[in-house]
């Protein structure tokens, strides 16, 4: 009996050391945010690539060590991609009216998951529809945690893409009950191959080209928005602020923009069809294609030889 005490009483001394790390992990997280803010509103007003490289250098380094403390915390991947995840996707998408016509999501060698053909389609077969009730776009903040906040936040009510950007990660980290797009959003991919992902050598691989500035400047705003929500989540009590105050980092945030930047699709505005908004639309997100209908027709006539497709559609 006295060993079970002893052993109960060791287990809350961990646990009151490990909290007591965390707290101090967030105290020196929110100084290395005022110094990334600091450090992503020094430009001068025409700057030099060379300015603009050593300020890159100056928050690649800020974000590594906030990356680090922030892992303390051992948040969990927001996504598990896999053919379990990818079933379910389909499974809900197709239980709330969306249609697959001769396609379905496959994971090909080399590549990742994306649509292949399951049948001999033609020039002109609609391959899917997916119906707005399950696309994710600002229209749908007003019914979340988040609307409060983006009632009163200027930023989020005049930057459509990073108020989308924060309600993925409301939805996919709210603990009151579970999203109606989880299956979606635990689908995506893990990371992604986007600027923000670039390391030090990847940048430097594209100096003399137009996309170097171009990189800079994304890397620049995406850290000054993390450091932003970082600090307002910590001083806000309105619910998406209560979901991401201990759950905001930069891997997570990243991730997010990172979604928008490579899936994202415009729909008509329910409000004003002759006005576009920005969205999410699952099962189309995993076609790579070109403008046109909301439904998705083929341009191509696909075949099935053997089992082997001859063309295939994948997106990375």
């Amino acid at each position: 009996m006295e060993k079970k005490v002893k052993v109960t009483s060791h287990k809350k001394n961990l646990a009151k050391m490990h909290s007591m790390k965390l707290n101090d992990c967030k105290v020196v997280i929110l100084k290395l945010v005022d110094e990334l803010l600091d450090a992503t509103s020094m430009m001068s007003n025409s700057p030099s690539i060379k300015e603009q490289w050593s300020i890159h250098l100056v928050i690649v380094n800020l974000l590594s060590k906030i990356n680090q403390l922030e892992a303390e915390f051992d948040l969990k991947p927001l996504s598990q991609r896999n053919d379990q995840s990818i079933e379910k996707l389909t499974k809900w998408a197709t239980k709330n009216g969306a249609i697959l016509n001769g396609v379905e999501i496959h994971q090909f060698e080399n590549y990742s998951y994306g649509m292949k053909a399951n049948k001999n389609i033609i020039v002109g077969d609609k391959l899917v529809i997916v119906p707005r009730s399950l696309m994710m776009t600002e229209e749908n903040i007003p019914s979340s945690p988040l609307w409060k906040l983006h009632s009163q936040d200027m930023m989020l009510r005049n930057m459509p893409n990073v108020a989308l950007a924060i309600f993925i990660l409301v939805e996919s980290l709210r603990k009151d009950k579970k999203s109606f797009w989880h299956s979606y959003l635990t689908s995506l991919p893990l990371t992604y191959s986007t600027p923000v992902y670039f390391d030090v050598a990847d940048m430097e691989a594209l100096k003399g080209s137009p996309a170097f500035e171009a990189a800079l400047k994304l890397n620049r705003n995406i850290a000054r928005q993390y450091a932003y929500f970082k600090k307002l989540f910590q001083l806000s009590n309105d619910p998406a602020s209560v979901i991401l105050k201990d759950t905001f980092t930069y891997e997570y945030y990243r991730w997010a923009v990172s979604t928008l930047m490579s899936r994202q699709n415009t729909v008509p505005s329910s409000n004003n069809p002759s006005e576009t908004v920005s969205a999410l639309i699952p099962l189309w997100d995993m076609f790579n294609h070109r403008s046109g209908s909301v439904r998705c027709y083929n341009l191509y006539i696909y075949e099935i030889i053997n089992n082997i497709f001859l063309i295939t559609i994948f997106r990375y």
